[in-house]
């Protein structure tokens, strides 16, 4: 039986607007708002006369993108896993032939056949050759997370000629990466995305609606002197980097590696766990997924919760044996608190978490938007969710009216605003951080205010 689940209204329009742009697009749609529903309900419209590729950011999504399809396309659908750990190299042939040399008439009495791959396998020349005489009227791609595609590495993929064409993503430009995001568009019909941001899916009631709480953190005197220093070198190369056409490879490494030595001092500051620590002992809805930078800080926080006895699990990629057993515990109720680092960026569908405690943070919007969306989906143990979000300030050694702090402190608001924007508490927090922020300087605290 294939999936008859009531679509809501902006899936249908989705759908609609996809075919009004010539079956081609993106789905610019909030974490937790039905991309994968909707792309796959669209997909399923003449999928008898056509084989489907799917591709997704990771193996670890590939068992949930199969459950998804066998649900929406029926179960009698053939689903070729191109990854890693298949050998599929032997059995795609013959699945792609009748779509490449076949009838509509042949094809059409064929089950429906999709092709679930990694976005690494879909760029990679044996998968792109196996499909590549397939007239594009007989094939149509799924991209999820579509914004890796534009990375240098999976850019091929984008050269399969597929005549329907949808790419999913909450944040499909790529941050810092015009050329990249202007690959992604082309590929996808060079029009703008159909739009449905998480403002749009809590004021309609299909996600949670949230409160945002920054945790003040401020630097040590020995971490704001090293950042000043680092911020000083950065400046100086800067003026090279963005001015000299022909800039050498050396220096362009350089500054890369200062500005990554920067962002760790505030991503990995000597306070956090202490501050973890008092958010502990705090009255906060659990159970409560926590992001870390490092395994050196996710021991940090370990020892928190284990000096107040408190129960957790751990999910980081190289420790794949307790990956499966803490998800179990953490869905299952035994556990309070999951650490997790990076891997549960993208798309892992977390249960009935209330609470999300970003202790580590990146500058790129995308990483802390899909964070959000980890707990903003609804379900019927939560009626709102907790945004925790460790705010770094200079400390009390930064000088007043130092440009540096200054722009230290932009840059922890850029994340601040777009996190409290679509919050209930939104106003009460800008009152906080606007005192927070008085003791830095003249007109500071205007700063706070989105």
């Amino acid at each position: 039986e294939q999936d008859e689940r009531e679509l809501w209204s902006h899936h249908q329009n989705a759908i609609e607007w996809w075919k009004d742009h010539d079956y081609t697009g993106i789905f610019a749609m909030a974490t937790g708002a039905g991309k994968t529903l909707t792309a796959l309900r669209a997909a399923r419209l003449q999928a008898d006369i056509r084989l489907t590729i799917i591709t997704v950011p990771s193996k670890v999504l590939l068992d949930q993108w199969r459950d998804e399809i066998e649900a929406v396309f029926g179960p009698e659908t053939r689903i070729q896993e191109c990854s890693g750990r298949t050998n599929w190299r032997k059995s795609i042939l013959q699945l792609v032939d009748p779509y490449r040399v076949g009838s509509l008439q042949s094809v059409h009495n064929l089950p429906r056949t999709v092709l679930l791959t990694t976005i690494h396998t879909a760029a990679s020349d044996p998968f792109r050759k196996a499909v590549q005489y397939i007239p594009p009227d007989n094939l149509q791609i799924i991209i999820d997370e579509v914004h890796n595609a534009g990375a240098p590495t999976f850019q091929k993929a984008l050269e399969i000629d597929a005549g329907r064409r949808i790419g999913l993503s909450a944040t499909p430009d790529r941050q810092w990466d015009e050329e990249g995001t202007e690959a992604i568009y082309e590929y996808f019909g060079g029009h703008d995305p159909f739009s449905f941001t998480t403002s749009d899916a809590i004021e309609n009631g299909y996600l949670t609606p949230y409160e945002y709480h920054p945790l003040i953190c401020e630097l040590t005197a020995q971490e704001y002197e090293r950042y000043a220093e680092l911020s000083a070198e950065i400046n100086t190369l800067a003026a090279r980097v963005h001015s000299e056409e022909d800039v050498p490879r050396r220096v362009l490494d350089q500054y890369e590696q200062l500005l990554r030595d920067r962002a760790h001092i505030k991503k990995t500051a000597k306070l956090k766990p202490a501050e973890f620590g008092r958010f502990l002992e705090s009255s906060h809805p659990k159970p409560a997924i926590v992001f870390c930078e490092d395994t050196e800080q996710l021991e940090e926080l370990e020892a928190e919760l284990s000096d107040r006895d408190l129960s957790y699990g751990v999910y980081i990629s190289n420790r794949e044996d307790e990956q499966a057993d803490a998800m179990y515990r953490f869905e299952n109720g035994l556990i309070d608190y999951l650490l997790a680092i990076k891997c549960l960026d993208e798309g892992i569908d977390v249960p009935d978490a209330p609470t999300a405690v970003i202790i580590a943070s990146s500058r790129n919007e995308r990483e802390f938007i899909q964070r959000r969306g980890r707990v903003l989906r609804q379900s019927e143990s939560k009626e709102r969710a907790v945004i925790y979000d460790m705010f770094v300030l200079p400390g009390p050694n930064a000088p007043k009216d130092d440009d540096q702090a200054r722009r230290l402190i932009e840059q922890e608001l850029d994340r601040a605003k777009v996190l409290m924007r679509a919050a209930e508490n939104r106003d009460a927090v800008e009152q906080q951080l606007a005192e927070e922020l008085d003791t830095y300087g003249s007109g500071y605290r205007y700063l706070a205010y989105v």
